[in-house]
């Protein structure tokens, strides 16, 4: 269980700029009790294909919004609440789902698979070393 941080600037057309402060808790699946109350948990199970894992841990723990899990080719499958689905092409899974969790909050959709420049700082909450610095964009095929 971790308490995390999102910081994201986002440059939107027009030069506009909207800047989103989240934290949030994650946990993994198998980390009870704090995967019952988590925002985004991340799978640790292999059992099955990343997508199945998604779905049934978003239909196990109603209350989180972003679910992650790594396949085994290596690719981070993310799964939101409301049932989309977003593949990234490499990635850490608990870095991309909290980015992720941070990004709805933003009220920007996911379609464009975050189409619009952004920068994004991801830190434990309370602490100000950042856990993953970052100027880029998540890579997605």
């Amino acid at each position: 269980m971790r308490l995390i941080r999102v910081d994201l600037t986002v440059r939107l057309p027009g030069r506009t700029v909207l800047t989103a402060h989240d934290e949030h808790l994650v946990a993994a699946g198998d980390e009870v009790p704090w995967s019952a109350i988590a925002d985004v948990i991340i799978c640790t199970d292999t059992s099955n294909r990343a997508i199945t894992r998604v779905r049934a841990l978003l239909a196990r723990h109603p209350g989180c919004l972003v679910v992650a899990a790594r396949d085994p080719g290596g690719r981070c499958v993310i799964g939101t609440r409301d049932g989309r689905i977003i593949e990234f092409t490499a990635g850490d899974p608990a870095t991309l789902g909290s980015v992720t969790h941070a990004w709805l909050l933003t009220g920007l959709p996911l379609g464009d698979r975050y189409g619009e420049p952004f920068d994004v700082v991801v830190t434990p909450a309370g602490s100000g070393t950042p856990a993953v610095p970052g100027r880029d964009r998540p890579a997605v095929p």
